[in-house]
């Protein structure tokens, strides 16, 4: 059995190099979220490209997401249980001109 003496210096020198261990870990956590984020970057990048020549090349483009946005607004009111008010044109869907854009 150690005595309280010896315990306390094992003890003491643990601390140190558990230290490091969690100043490397702190280290590689930071790397690994830094990639993460510059990997979001170009996806949202790409796909922020792919969605303007989208446009460009297929007028009909916008209507398709103005589709898509209305189903997602509907299924997430079917889903809630309390009210829901909803502004038709920050969800791009004009109603009060019959669907017709300029």
């Amino acid at each position: 059995m150690l005595r309280p003496l010896h315990l306390h210096q094992a003890q003491e020198d643990r601390h140190p190099q558990q230290e490091a261990q969690r100043a490397e870990y702190i280290v590689e956590k930071a790397r690994s979220e830094k990639k993460a984020t510059i990997v979001e970057a170009q996806g949202v990048a790409k796909s922020a490209e792919l969605i303007g020549k989208s446009i460009r090349n297929n007028p009909g483009f916008v209507e398709l997401r103005r589709i898509e946005a209305a189903k997602e607004v509907a299924a997430s009111v079917a889903r809630g249980n309390g009210k829901a008010y909803l502004d038709s044109e920050g969800l791009m869907l004009k109603v009060t001109d019959g669907g017709k854009r300029a």
